[in-house]
């Protein structure tokens, strides 16, 4: 994300998790350090999963979306301010 501000000028205001590995799980915490919302996609079977069930899940800046809902993950877009 640091790298995408510095070089592409993108403003990151959230993560999406959806599968994933350690790196992903470093990333995860670097966002939460950042201030950043994080989304963890459950059902993946991967790093988000076992986020979504660690204790890094009851951050406030972290939401656990269902695999199987994809309009919980649309609806806390919008209520956020992500999209429109």
């Amino acid at each position: 994300m640091k790298d995408l501000k510095r070089d592409g000028g993108f403003h990151a205001a959230g993560l999406i998790v959806w599968n994933g590995g350690n790196v992903t799980k470093s990333e995860v915490k670097l966002a939460l350090e950042r201030g950043f919302t994080v989304f963890l996609v459950k059902g993946t079977g991967r790093a988000a999963d076992e986020l979504a069930n660690d204790p890094i899940s009851r951050n406030p800046l972290v939401s656990v979306v269902p695999i199987t809902d994809p309009m919980v993950l649309n609806t806390l877009l919008r209520t956020k301010g992500f999209i429109r």
